[in-house]
């Protein structure tokens, strides 16, 4: 494995997104939504520096590809299905990959009624984006293979290291 953001580094920069987060939240209540499982370490950690008004929930996303009619298509759904009418939500996850999940749940956020959407991300890969979106909270741009740590894992290993780490691609089919 290969260290690509120290415990150090990481913190750092979560206390650095908690304060641009906060003022921005100032003078109303956020609703935080992480996404699970990769967000559970970078949520607690976020949450507990904000200094704005917060609520929080942790959603599941459940991703499909299924056929019908002969036609294949990608099924996208979260549970539990959270009451998000009137709120300033912002939704929150470890990595932004394809932004495909993220564009589906601002989407389905929006058809509820939330009053406003922003994302944040610890880790920004910008060169997989399928779709454009531009996060308005990132801790670090960061492309290239699997990472593990920091909640991120492979199958169910190494989402307790306290750093961020690359991993050479037999490790992460072992």
């Amino acid at each position: 494995m290969e260290i690509l953001l120290t415990e150090e580094q990481i913190q750092q920069r979560v206390s650095e997104m908690a304060a641009a987060i906060s003022q921005t939240y100032a003078d109303k209540e956020v609703h935080l939504v992480g996404l699970l499982d990769n967000a559970f370490i970078f949520v607690a950690d976020l949450v507990r520096r904000l200094t704005c008004p917060v609520s929080c929930s942790l959603v599941y996303v459940d991703i499909r590809d299924v056929i019908e009619n002969g036609h294949e298509r990608r099924l996208i759904s979260h549970y539990p299905s959270l009451d998000v009418h009137g709120q300033d939500i912002l939704l929150v996850d470890c990595v932004l990959h394809t932004g495909v999940t993220q564009e589906h749940l601002i989407e389905q956020f929006r058809v509820k009624g939330a009053a406003s959407i922003r994302t944040a991300t610890l880790i920004d890969k910008s060169s997989e984006r399928r779709v454009p979106l531009e996060p308005e909270f990132v801790g670090f741009k960061v492309d290239g293979p699997m990472m593990v740590g920091y909640g991120m894992g492979a199958g169910r290993r190494y989402r307790n290291l306290p750093y961020v780490a690359r991993m050479a691609p037999k490790a992460a089919e072992g």
